[in-house]
Order: structure tokens, then sequence, then C-alpha cells
């Protein structure tokens, strides 16, 4: 790793204990620290008194030890002197009452009094370390995102119908926009009109996603001005979370900074959602390595504890995928506060222990590896995924998500590539397609034009997309077209959509809506694939659909209820390329053998068989193979020599979370 970190407090120890810290550190290889993100009490105790000569002290004594140092504005912990003195900072609920001090990111983000000090600080910071040669990078806020609410006080409100005015332009146009005729929910003045809440038109709520993420955004871009204009220098990012995180648009968040990292805890998601995540930050910034601005390296909250083993898979795995900076939060176990049980690499004592020695032993590493990776290609994949922020939103927005869960099966769908070794690229809608084989829609319900036309090209020149259902049914505001889906493509996928039913339950004698759904039986409509050398039956969830086809072949069909013989899967040859079309989300078995398939059309080569969750990842002329279980597993590969780990003969073998790295 170019970069390797931990999260450090000093304005919570004694500065007579820097010494030894810096010691230990240099002795563990780390040469960057990521400081200062809960720190704005130490930096301004009183209102426009300025106390930086500490950590000028600190930033001094790393660069002198070689240390890098990556500053964090302090504005996720406003402190106590503000709330005091100015309340109407803090964040209101939607249920109206208003947030106390006690926990972080109490603030509401466009507040101009808020932002006012948050300029402040920043402006102080960034005046006072834009000199420092060992300040590489800068942190904006800590995980921007409404940790406690989303903001509805009144300044938001009245900032809400700003933006709505920017969007629509006139009240009528949002009246339309909106569809709000029913319920006789049409505005008449725009006084009239708030953030969304709980059972509120889907539309609203999309838009109040929108409003708070553009809110967001603007927060940071306000920040990243200002260090940039002291700074022009150094890196300007944050830490986002994920792997997708819904309140934030992070494709307008990384647009304008220099480097995507992800506070990637890898125990908190199962090792294929981890994937999903460094696919999805690898591609917020293309062509950059991506950042991990935290990890663990103990318990997290007093949960699960991972091995010095775990904790060196997770590691090359990151290197794997495209990570180039890699920061353990955090560097000591604090005494007090609400993070007090989260383990950091030196025990509360401040001794270097067994947490102490893992990364020792794991930076050592990591550093001496890093010549030979400086310059290897990022991963390539030929497989792509859509994320699209407002179809997300749009599913969270409404009540079908209930039944669908958007997020559960973008995962699923994105597994089903991990289990095969098959790399993967999460992009945005509007990324080019043109260097991708296979492009998967996971239930992409609003489909603009130019990405409608894009897909028609893909499939003409060869490419090959797989679609799950409710493919281009809405628009923009998350209301649904009034024509069949695909709206804009039902000639390239070869079929009409005329119908869609729930799958929750059905309407037996014992059935009500409000009995629990334990003593429910689920309806799971049974599916025959007939594909290539093979007949696959399985279930359905959810949510199925009514197909008619126009111009394309069922490849498999409903066996049972009132949609018996109809389509499940619908292919359509177009040119050189194939569409493929589900019209319901198939049971793990069936959407295993859905990609399988989709990989055989497009002439996309699994990689290496494995045991599950064993990884096999191709970075330029290096195959990493990482074993993420505790028991040994022999992986064959076509050839090369080890770097890292055991290969001979052909095979590499790992033991239990081991590691292999070949060159070819």
């Amino acid at each position: 790793m170019k970069y390797r970190g931990v999260a450090y407090y000093p304005e919570y120890w004694p500065e007579a204990r820097w010494a030894e810290d810096i010691r230990l550190m240099r002795a563990a290889k780390i040469n960057l620290v990521r400081v200062g993100e809960f720190a704005w009490t130490a930096m301004e105790p009183r209102e426009g008194e300025f106390t930086l000569d500490w950590l000028h002290r600190l930033v001094s004594r790393m660069d002198d030890a070689g240390i890098g140092v990556m500053l964090c504005t302090p504005t996720a912990t406003p402190p106590a002197w503000l709330t005091d003195q100015y309340p109407e900072t803090q964040l209101v609920r939607e249920n109206g009452t208003r947030a106390t001090h006690g926990r972080r990111r109490h603030y509401c983000p466009t507040h101009p009094v808020f932002r006012a000090h948050s300029r402040r600080i920043t402006e102080e910071l960034s005046r006072a370390f834009g000199g420092y040669a060992n300040v590489p990078a800068w942190q904006l806020d800590n995980e921007f995102g409404p940790e406690m609410s989303f903001c509805h006080c009144e300044h938001c409100q009245a900032q809400f119908r700003v933006w709505l005015q920017r969007r629509y332009g006139t009240l009528e146009g949002l009246n339309d926009a909106w569809a709000t005729r029913f319920w006789s929910m049409t505005f008449t003045d725009w006084g009239q009109v708030r953030l969304g809440e709980n059972d509120f038109y889907s539309a609203t709520l999309l838009d109040s996603r929108r409003f708070w993420s553009d809110s967001f955004v603007d927060f940071a871009r306000e920040q990243a001005e200002i260090i940039r204009a002291h700074d022009p220098d150094a890196l300007v990012t944050t830490n986002g979370m994920g792997p997708l995180f819904d309140p934030i648009n992070y494709y307008d968040l990384f647009d304008f900074l220099d480097v995507a990292p992800d506070d990637l805890y890898f125990d908190i998601g199962t090792m294929d959602t981890d994937v999903a995540a460094m696919n999805i930050y690898r591609n917020y910034k293309p062509g950059k390595a991506f950042w991990i601005n935290e990890t663990g390296s103990g318990a997290l909250s007093a949960d699960k504890v991972p091995t010095p083993g775990q904790l060196r898979a997770w590691a090359f795995s990151a290197l794997a995928h495209g990570c180039e900076a890699y920061t353990i939060f955090r560097w000591r176990t604090c005494l007090s506060g609400q993070e007090q049980e989260l383990q950091g690499v030196l025990e509360y004592s401040g001794k270097p222990r067994r947490r102490y020695a893992a990364i020792q032993a794991l930076f050592t590493e990591l550093e001496a590896l890093w010549p030979r990776f400086a310059d290897a290609p990022l991963p390539t994949a030929e497989v792509a995924m859509i994320s699209d922020y407002d179809v997300m939103w749009g599913y969270l927005a409404s009540r079908i998500n209930v039944h669908v869960d958007y997020l559960k099966t973008f995962y699923a769908l994105h597994k089903c590539f991990f289990d095969r070794n098959v790399p993967v690229d999460v992009i945005p809608p509007a990324r080019d397609l043109s260097g991708y084989k296979v492009v998967v829609l996971p239930s992409l319900m609003m489909v603009d034009g130019d990405l409608a036309a894009r897909l028609r090209t893909f499939v003409a020149d060869g490419g090959v997309v797989l679609s799950l259902p409710q493919l281009a049914c809405r628009d923009r505001n998350d209301n649904y077209l009034p024509a069949c889906a695909p709206v804009g493509l039902t000639d390239l996928f070869g079929l009409r959509v005329e119908a869609g039913t729930y799958l929750t339950n059905y309407s037996g004698p014992e059935q009500a809506l409000w009995v629990p759904e334990a003593n429910c039986a689920k309806e799971t409509p049974a599916v025959r694939l007939d594909l290539p050398g093979s007949a696959v039956t399985g279930h359905t969830r959810s949510w199925m659909e009514d197909v008619e086809l126009e111009g394309g072949t069922a490849l498999g069909t409903f066996t049972d209820n009132d949609y018996a013989g109809c389509p499940f899967l619908v292919a359509k040859a177009t040119g050189r390329g194939t569409t493929l079309y589900a019209a319901a989300y198939p049971d793990p078995a069936l959407l295993a053998a859905l990609v399988e398939h989709t990989l055989a059309v497009a002439h996309v080569a699994s990689g290496p068989a494995t045991p599950p969750w064993v990884e096999v990842i191709p970075r330029g002329a290096y195959t990493f193979v990482i074993n993420h279980t505790a028991e040994p597993v022999d992986v064959p590969l076509a050839g090369g020599e080890a770097i890292v780990g055991t290969y001979t003969d052909g095979v590499a073998r790992l033991g239990g979370h081991g590691v292999c790295v070949v060159i070819s």
C-alpha cells in the first residue's frame, strides 16, 4: 500500500505520550495519520479563539518522523459552545423535535449560521497548514450524512422550496411533475410544500432525497473550495460509507473530489458485499485507485473479533481490487466516549499487544510489496452493473420496496459474479458502455432516452444485457408511466409487460393483512428454464410480471398459478448482441442460472472454480488468490511464479485465511 495509516486523536491523549506513539507508529511502518475530524473544541475552544499550536507541534513532529498527516475539517462534531449560543443550527427531526448536544452530526447542513462557522474553521485550518509538505491530503467532515436524522427545520423547508422552484419553475410545473391530483394533494401556494415525511407521495419523498443529498454535496463543495485556495497541491476528499450509501449521491460528491475513500469494516458485511463496496468505490473515480479511510483491527463495538489472518486477507483483497491507502480506525482504544468499545491498534493502556503485532506484520509486508504494485494497472472488468441513485431513492420512497428490497436484489446479483470470480464494475447510467461485454440492469425502473439509445448501440455491437423486472416503468418523479414496460425498449427486449402482481402471500381463507407474517404461507410460483444443455427449475419471489412476447423468445416459463405457461425469461437477438429479461425475482439457484447463461451468451469466462469465499482477482500481470475461510484450499492457476504465498505445480496452496499472489 502507498499509504498505511491510522486514525489518531492527539487532542485526547497527553502530549507527553506523542513521542511513544510516534516511535511505535514508525516501528509498525505507518506512514499516514488521520487527525482532527472530532477536534473542533481543541481547535476553537471559544468562538473566534483559535488554539492550533498543539496541532502545529503534532504535524511538525510527524514530519520529523517521516509520517504524513491527513488533516480533517472538524465539522462532524460542532462544539458545545456553538450548540449553546446558536441552537438554531441544530437539526430538526421529522417529528419536529430539535436535536441536542451529545452526539455528532447534530447540525443542519443548510443553516447559514452553521455554514458560516464551518467556513471559518476550514479557512483557519487550511491557511495554517496548507504549507506543510507532509500534509498530502485533507478529509472533509466525517461520513457526511443524516446520522441523527435528515433535517426538517424551517430553513430547510424554505430551501427545499427554492430547490423545487429551480427544478420545476412554477407551482403548476411542480404539481404536474408530482401528479398531485390524487387525494387533493394539489398545491396552490409554495408555502404549502414541505419536505416528505412518512406516507407522503413517493415523488415528494424522492425530491426530498435529492434535496438532502444536494445539501450535503454543496456543504462539502464549499469546504473543498476553501482548502484548495490555500493548499492547491493536496488531495481533497471525504470518507464515504456503503457499499451503496443511500442518503447521498456519491457520484455527485466524488465528482469534484480527488479520490474516493470508503470506511469499510469488513466484518459488517459478508465478503461479497465487501467486494461490492470496493467495485463501487473503484468506479467513483474511473482510472484512479480508491482508498479505505477506516477499517478495523479489533472488535467493532463489542462484536466479532477478526484474527490476524483475516486482517491480512482483507487487506490483500483491498490491494487486489485497487486500493492504495489503508487506514486503521483507530490507533488506541479510547478510555471514554461513545466508541470506547471499538478496539484500537493499542490497548486501553497504550501497550502494543496482539493487534499491534498483527498490524505491524501486515504493514511491514505491504510496505515491501508496494513498489511492485505502484504502477500496476487497476483491475478491469467485462461486466458492468448500473447503479442509479434516482432508482434507489425511488424504491426507498415507494411502498414496493417493502416487497422488492432494491439493495438486497442488487447485492444478490453482484454475489453471483463474486461466486464465479468474475470482475464487475459498478457504474452510473451515463458512463460509457463500450468496453464491456455484459451490462446488468438491476430493476432499473427509470431509463432516460440517452441510456436507451446507448443500450441499443451496445447490443447491436455484440453486447449482452441482463435485466431484472420493472425495467423502464417509471418517470424521474417515481410515477408509473402510462404504457407497457419497458417503455422505449420493448422492441430491444422483444416483449411487453402488460401487468404485474405482488407475491408476498396469497389470498387464502386463513390470510389477512394483520395476520403475523410467520403464520402466512408464502406463494412462490415455480419456474422452468430450458437453457442450452440443461433444464433448471426454481421459484420466484416478491413480484412477477405478465409478459407478452413481441419478437422475443421464451427461454423459461412459469409452471403454476394463473401465470402458468407465461414467459419468465425472454431472449431477443439484435445485431450481434442479445438481451435477456427476467419477468420475476428469482430464488438464488435461478438467479445463478441466469448469470451463468448470460456469461455464456456473452463469451465471458468465469474465473477459476473455487470453494465458497475464496477470491481470485486478476490485476494486470498479477493474480491474487485469497482464502477468506479458516480451512486450507488448493486453487489451480494457469502459470507463473509466486511473489506471496505458495504456488507449485500450477496450484496455489493456501492455508486458512491464506494469500497467494502469482505473477505471470
